[in-house]
């Protein structure tokens, strides 16, 4: 009996030595895989050793994770195989995605024929795209999971599911470690490859890390492709709970700022005549530690309670005046030392000149982006540029200049951003916000008091009025416990948050926020009877004057004219555009999501060479295949799917034919969008 014993416990000795070596040589070979497609993973995992988790047998002879760090508690349950198994089938039964509605946008001028047409496909089939009945028989554009652990699941999924692009998140690089000696990548990293698709990894990241760079993914994999992204929580732990909640939260956020080419054109019309006029532009960031303070004045409801002492302080700080705040400061009888602008349509100045007076602006410096319209900065005596990130017209600038401007980041959707960037980027080290509340404390409650927005006709304050009241939510506010947000808002505050968190890892900068509105990670919560702006002894315009000449690039004037601009920043446009016609007599979700996908690697395919043409028409793309997707992607029906891609198709036909003849006959046109709001 005893020699029986010892037989079996020898067999089971050599198997798991068996198992061992298996699991090393598989190891070396997702190693050698990542060397070709990850080199970074390859590097860190290396000479790695586990923090926390790693391989053991259980009681059953199955190999499984442990946490060594918590008396080899295994991390799954039961066998790990089966575990999996058995979520991926409860999962397939319910696939979870976050749905965001896609709403009308109003175009009351008729400026914008790319509105009209995606409204037409928003009224047409508002059904399908906003209630989608979420499947797994889908082509699913994006999936992200949560948790590698030993790798089954995403194994399975991604043999068994139509995926396009997959993401995977885990912040226990250990996990991952140990999944690389138990499953083999190759056949799940190249079945993305294959397909032109993508596969990322979050492994071992901060979720404030893995958010922002996944809020980037839009314009590499198709905005399309992520307008709804299916979501698998692999394991429950706080870490995960914490990012799926935060992804969750700013979810909506993939879909804003993406731009389309009506507004791409506006781009690069407004920046060549703005180098027309040889207007200086933002050329260097050096840190100045003796500023002043800043002052970043939006126009919410808070400021009405913060004007008084921003009388008494005005000699002390450089005030920067946000958009339509300027008006409301000028009938406070406060005059900012600058306005800053980021809005490129041409009722900008019409709004200034309606608001203020031609002598009250004169003396003020504009700082606007390069975006913003040459009759805003004809209404200004000194005025200087900061080129908008991700921008054609700012990368013609930077060509025609010879050289790399850095643009001002996280500067929208609001112009508050642009405020609080700017003041960033030139060095400010102590900057207070006033007015800038990003939510409402209630719905009726969004402007101050003092804005020119309540000198509107009742009817038109109604209609703006209702734009704040539409899709709201809450959020944690600064000085109670909740106030009332919208995506816009919602956005500016987030992008506010990523600004601040980047600068503080490198400056001691002291931000402050004084507002009843949202509460701002970064930006210290401070009472007005708290407030106490430090003191310089030189006249706070000696440091203006020192600050604009130093960091702004002063060139000569330039000539530029539409045929220039087309000879040498657009010689893809033309080439492509039998590459965006889609496939006529599509029946199957499948075969759409391939041909949406083919028109987009087309327009990928010529950012080397050309990427002002890429840009012009990237951004449009994304929006009517955003939609389309939804209208298409879940109809089994084949029929009823023909049906809905057959007019989705022709809509887009439509849209090419006019983005060519606007590239054609209009390039350099400059916005002539009529008075928004009758007075």
């Amino acid at each position: 009996m005893t020699k029986m014993t010892d037989i079996n416990e020898l067999l089971r000795q050599a198997e798991m030595k068996h198992r061992q070596l298996q699991m090393e040589v598989q190891f070396q070979k997702n190693m050698e895989l990542l060397k070709l497609v990850a080199p970074a993973l390859h590097e860190r995992f290396l000479d790695y050793t586990p923090e926390e988790l790693r391989l053991s047998y259980d009681s059953n002879n199955e190999v499984n994770l442990v946490n060594f760090q918590l008396n080899n508690k295994p991390v799954y349950p039961k066998n790990p195989v089966e575990f999996c198994s058995e979520q991926v089938d409860r999962y397939l039964a319910k696939p979870f995605a976050p749905i965001v509605q896609l709403q009308k946008t109003e175009d009351t001028e008729k400026r914008f024929f790319q509105i009209e047409l995606v409204n037409q496909v928003l009224d047409k089939y508002d059904r399908s795209i906003n209630n989608p009945t979420v499947n797994c028989d889908a082509p699913i554009g994006l999936m992200l999971i949560t948790g590698c652990g030993l790798g089954y699941h995403i194994e399975s999924l991604t043999l068994n599911l139509n995926i396009q692009n997959l993401c995977i998140y885990d912040p226990h690089p250990d996990s991952f470690y140990a999944s690389m000696h138990i499953i083999n990548w190759e056949p799940i990293i190249r079945s993305y490859i294959d397909k032109g698709g993508t596969i990322k990894f979050y492994i071992g990241m901060s979720k404030e890390a893995a958010l922002l760079d996944m809020r980037s993914l839009g314009d590499k994999l198709g905005l399309f492709n992520m307008s709804l992204t299916y979501v698998y929580r692999h394991f429950k732990s706080k870490d995960e709970a914490a990012f799926v909640e935060r992804y969750l939260k700013e979810y909506h956020l993939n879909l804003t700022g993406i731009g389309f080419l009506e507004d791409e054109q506006i781009s690069v019309a407004h920046s060549a005549n703005n180098l027309n006029l040889g207007i200086p532009i933002f050329q260097r960031s050096e840190q100045k530690f003796d500023l002043p303070p800043a002052v970043i004045v939006g126009n919410g409801p808070s400021l009405d309670n913060l004007i008084d002492t921003l009388k008494d302080i005005q000699d002390q700080v450089i005030i920067f005046s946000c958009g339509s705040a300027t008006p409301t400061l000028y009938r406070a009888g406060l005059k900012p030392d600058v306005h800053i602008e980021m809005e490129r349509t041409s009722p900008t100045a019409d709004w200034l000149k309606e608001g203020t007076s031609d002598e009250f602006l004169r003396d003020i410096t504009l700082i606007a982006l390069n975006t913003v319209s040459p009759n805003t900065f004809e209404l200004f005596d000194r005025k200087a540029i900061f080129n908008k990130p991700n921008d054609l017209g700012a990368d013609i600038i930077n060509a025609e200049l010879g050289c790399q401007l850095p643009p001002l980041g996280f500067c929208n959707p609001t112009v508050t951003n642009s405020g609080l960037s700017a003041a960033i980027y030139l060095g400010f080290m102590e900057i207070y916000l006033f007015g800038v509340d990003l939510g409402m404390i209630n719905e009726d409650e969004h402007h101050s008091k003092n804005s020119l927005y309540y000198e509107m006709k009742e009817s038109t304050q109604d209609i703006v009025g209702q734009r704040y009241k539409e899709n709201t939510y809450q959020r944690k506010g600064n000085f109670r416990d909740k106030i009332i947000t919208n995506t816009d808002f919602d956005t500016s505050r987030s992008n506010m948050e990523a600004i601040i968190g980047f600068v503080k890892k490198g400056r001691d900068i002291k931000i402050y926020n004084l507002n009843d509105g949202a509460f701002i990670e970064g930006a210290t919560p401070l009472h007005l009877v708290d407030f106490n702006p430090s003191q310089k002894e030189r006249a706070k315009s000696e440091y203006l004057d020192e600050l604009l000449s130093a960091s702004f690039l002063s060139y000569e004037a330039k000539h530029l004219d539409a045929d220039a601009i087309r000879s040498k920043y657009l010689q893809e446009f033309y080439p492509l555009r039998p590459n965006l016609q889609l496939t006529a007599g599509l029946d199957n979700p499948v075969d759409i999501l391939q041909d949406l996908n083919r028109v987009f690697a087309n327009i990928k395919a010529i950012e080397q060479s050309s990427a002002t043409s890429a840009m012009l028409i990237r951004g449009s793309v994304n929006s009517f295949f955003t939609a389309f997707t939804r209208a298409c992607l879940f109809e089994s029906n084949k029929d009823e799917c023909r049906q809905k891609y057959e007019f989705c198709r022709q809509v887009f036909e439509r849209f090419v034919t006019q983005a060519y003849e606007l590239v054609d006959n209009r390039l350099l046109e400059n916005d002539k969008t009529g008075v928004i709001w009758d007075y």
